[in-house]
Order: C-alpha cells, then structure tokens, then sequence
C-alpha cells in the first residue's frame, strides 16, 4: 500500500492527525453503551466534548419524540455561522448494537460479561488498538475523521 500512495501526500495525512484527538474522540463516542433508542446521554456528552474543543461553533442535542421504541433518543447537530457559505453533513450512528447488558451482548461480543469500558494504548511499546462499545461501527470512522485542533 505504501507504494500506491505518494510518500508527500502520505507525509502530508500523517501530519494531519492528530492521535490524541481521535483518541479523545473515541472516549467521548464509546464511554458507554447507547442502544438503539436511548441515545440522549451518548449525544450530551459527545456535545460538551465538541463545545470544549470547537467553542466556536454550535452543538445542540435534539431530543426526538418519546415512544415506546425510543425512550430516550436524540440527535446530535453541529453548526457553523458561515453565513451563506456551504457546510458539510457528518451523519453516523449515536446508537451501538451493544446494551451493556451481558445476556443480550454475549453473541456479539463472545463474552459472559459485559463488554469492558474504552482502553486506550498505554505506552510507547502498547498495541494501538482502542476497543469500547461502538467502536466497530461508524463511531471510530466518524472519530477518525474529526479535524485536528489548530492551536496556533
């Protein structure tokens, strides 16, 4: 793959990323279990996680109607005040396919238990692996692609 891709464009991404940041993402995303319906607590924290690195843009978590299928779900909209200028649409899942609940997660994930909380690499030798709940879905590829924070 190396080979297929030009060493300054590679050069160019790699400096683009910025680990601790998706890193940050990833734990705001996957702190917890958001099944399908009760998505509200998942899409608050992952809107103060976003005020606090981009305070100049705005968050707003919409709740959506309360039904017996969706008890406590929401929708989570960040905006810019670009005026008449366009705007791109991230979409991707607040809600996990993993409850919490170790009867119900047991087929997915293969354990008795249920699913253990977000790990991060620890050291400079860990394996860069992060798992959480969600993370094999649309939330690590939504996380991957948050811009860096320009602290200049």
């Amino acid at each position: 793959m190396d080979d297929e891709v030009p060493a300054a464009l590679r050069r160019a991404a790699e400096q683009a990323i910025d680990e601790a940041g998706v890193l940050d993402a990833l734990a705001a995303l996957g702190a917890e279990p958001s099944p399908y319906g009760r998505e509200r607590a998942t899409a608050r924290r992952l809107a103060d996680w976003a005020a606090a690195r981009w305070p100049e843009l705005s968050w707003r978590v919409d709740p959506l109607a309360t039904t017996a299928a969706l008890p406590d779900s929401a929708n989570l909209v960040g905006s810019s005040a670009l005026g008449t200028a366009p705007e791109l649409l991230v979409y991707s899942h607040l809600d996990t396919s993993l409850t919490g609940g170790a009867d119900f997660d047991a087929p997915i994930t293969g354990r008795d238990a249920p699913a253990p909380e977000l790990r991060r690499p620890d050291g400079a030798d860990a394996e860069p692996v992060v798992s959480g709940f969600g993370l094999g879905v649309a939330r690590a590829a939504t996380a991957a692609a948050q811009p860096s924070q320009d602290t200049s």
